[in-house]
């Protein structure tokens, strides 16, 4: 056998070959045993898999003994239906014994030679195919089956790495229904599957059911099950700010697991939250020896995040940053590190006032780059679909780039790429490790805009050039809103609808209004609504408000009027002062779930003289 044969062998790519695993996965269903299945293989290995075919030697029998080797390797890696889903090996015989292929010559003057590919085939792990092939609705029957729980608990973690949590709590769910609360039955070999399970609620938010298992856990017989609870238990509680049952979780958890990391990570976060900075410092220096004393460069990336976490206490709270390692806190230092953002745009005026940002080209030069590293990304930047997820196997690739071509860091396509990376691989680090990502994009923002200025042309959401920007924008203004900066949405709001044309502004210049009349900007609130008229309801009602303010008193009469004539239920609502019982069916009556929005959130801002004229205005019915 050739060294160029073996290879070849060695590395069949069997990821591109789905389709055809999951075929032989239905012949084996029909066929139902070994023999006929072979036969099978046979009869259609060749056909369906004539690149890897025509890579056998020509020799007599080469291809056939390949393929009845590749049969008993399938057949041995693929959970058996009829069998209670049991991976069965099968026997080999010896070399006088008949053979297996059912010939009815002795095995050695046979199919002994299968041996030989054997040894050059990889290990195949059909269960993924398996798992495809078998509907959702039968994945209870594998609760208390025979599968085999370490091939279950791979494949758990890796539909974790591919964003299908859901899938995960449908797939686990079963494995852990139905056992008291208050001493839970389940196997200790299911330990594996716990923690798939667990992570998986907290990727879905499904908060009660995660805060529900942990406990369960905690209060089993087997220790391995106790200290994952305790452990899980202490994160949900840290990240839910229940800050003395998470001291109180984290003390169980040392008692199971002394020099688990997230021991160490759980501690210094939770003496971060009660800004003990001295005393975070400290542990944290010690977690950090001590783990380099046990597992050395094994640990590096947990010793840098607590050596980061020990140097800067303060910077790292402030910042977030307690869940990053690895490529993350990589990221995050070459982004610390960047210049300042620069503009490498240019305007490109299109048909009907429309344009387009084209990168420079230093820039387009750098970006052809990034492409080429980052292979999987379209050339069309911003689009759904993409796996980003699968950036950080290949960070080695593209981090070195952001370091050797700074002008990267003032590039739009790469800013988002780069948090849309974050949303998908890590997701429990989103806001942390977006915020200063999204800020950075907001100074490129406003020096793209200052430079490129043209108040006769617009840039229109719909071009795809221009989606990264915007949504870039759209993130900063989401952290804005949820930090409460008033000025600054205000602001903001107002270059996303000044800038930009969407084709969903009516959403946006809907919060925009309610901030320009608690800031009592109500020119500009007047100004607003004149600038789209006809608008919706809740525009309608604010303009009114807005003129009435300002002492236009006719103005405001008009408007009002208009308004109450086509949906009056909202000044039954103001004058009332959200005191009416309507019952809240958003599905039965849809005005009445308008009404009860606008009322919960501009009743404060109607001030009372502004009141009393809407209900001089307007004659409240007699409620039944």
């Amino acid at each position: 056998m050739s060294t160029t044969f073996d290879n070849r062998l060695g590395l069949l790519p069997l990821e591109h070959h789905a389709s055809f695993f999951k075929l032989c996965i239905t012949a084996m269903t029909a066929q139902a045993d070994i023999e006929r299945f072979t036969q099978w293989m046979l009869q259609t290995g060749a056909r369906l898999m004539p690149q890897l075919t025509s890579q056998l030697p020509h020799s007599a029998g080469t291809a056939e003994q390949f393929f009845r080797t590749l049969a008993r390797r399938i057949w041995e890696a693929t959970p058996q239906l009829n069998r209670r889903f049991m991976i069965e090996t099968l026997p080999v015989p010896e070399r006088k014994d008949p053979c297996f292929c059912g010939s009815g010559r002795k095995f050695k003057q046979c199919c002994s030679g299968f041996k030989r590919f054997a040894a050059y085939l990889p290990e195949l792990c059909m269960f993924p195919f398996f798992l495809d092939s078998l509907p959702e609705a039968r994945w209870p029957e594998l609760a208390d089956s025979e599968i085999p729980i370490p091939l279950l608990a791979d494949q758990a973690q890796r539909m974790l790495r591919e964003q299908r949590s859901a899938q995960v709590i449908t797939l686990l769910e079963p494995w852990f229904a139905g056992a008291p609360a208050n001493q839970p039955g389940w196997p200790e070999q299911r330990w594996p599957l716990l923690q798939c399970l667990l992570d998986a609620c907290q990727m879905q938010n499904r908060k009660e059911q995660e805060e529900q298992l942990a406990q369960q856990a905690t209060r089993h017989a087997s220790r391995a099950m106790r200290g994952i609870g305790w452990l899980h238990l202490a994160v949900f509680l840290c990240n839910e700010l229940r800050i003395a049952e998470a001291w109180d979780a984290l003390h169980h958890a040392e008692e199971f697991a002394p020099d688990h990391p997230d021991v160490a990570r759980i501690e210094v976060t939770l003496l971060l939250r009660q800004e003990n900075w001295e005393q975070a410092s400290r542990r944290g220096h010690f977690w950090a020896l001590r783990f380099h004393r046990l597992y050395g460069e094994a640990m590096a990336p947990v010793i840098d995040l607590l050596n980061r976490m020990a140097d800067n206490p303060q910077q790292v709270f402030s910042r977030q940053e307690v869940d990053y390692s690895g490529p993350l806190a990589q990221l995050l230092g070459l982004l610390e590190q960047a210049p300042p953002p620069g503009c490498h745009y240019h305007f490109v005026p299109q048909h009907n006032a429309d344009g387009k940002l084209e990168p420079a080209d230093s820039l387009q030069e750098a970006l052809d780059e990034w492409y080429q590293k980052y292979t999987f990304l379209p050339q069309q930047p911003a689009l759904e679909g993409v796996p980003y997820d699968l950036a950080w196997e290949m960070a080695n690739d593209w981090m070195p780039l952001l370091a050797s071509r700074p002008i990267l860091w003032s590039s739009f396509e790469v800013l988002d790429d780069l948090t849309r990376m974050i949303a998908h691989g890590h997701p429990h680090q989103v806001k942390a490790t977006n915020l200063p990502l999204v800020a950075r994009s907001a100074a490129l923002f406003d020096v793209v805009v200052q430079q490129l200025h043209n108040p006769d042309v617009v840039l229109n959401w719909d071009m795809v050039e221009n989606r990264p920007a915007m949504h870039l924008a759209i993130q900063h203004l989401d952290n804005l809103i949820d930090r409460g900066e008033r000025t600054e949405v205000i602001a903001w709001l107002e270059k996303i609808l000044f800038s930009f044309h969407r084709s969903d502004e009516q959403h946006w210049r809907e919060i925009l209004m309610p901030y320009y009349l608690e800031a009592g900007r109500y020119e500009d609130a007047v100004s607003l609504a004149e600038r789209y008229p006809n608008d919706i309801i809740n525009m309608r009602y604010d303009h009114a408000l807005a003129l009435f303010m300002l002492g236009q008193q006719a103005a405001a009469d008009a408007a009002l009027t208009q308004a109450m004539a086509i949906y009056p239920m909202i000044a039954m609502g103001l004058i009332a002062r959200r005191e009416l019982h309507y019952p809240r069916k958003i599905d039965a009556d849809d005005r009445l779930d308008l009404t009860t929005a606008y009322c919960d959130t501009h009743t404060g801002l109607w001030p009372a003289t502004a009141l009393a004229w809407l209900e001089s205005r307007f004659s409240l019915p007699g409620t039944p």
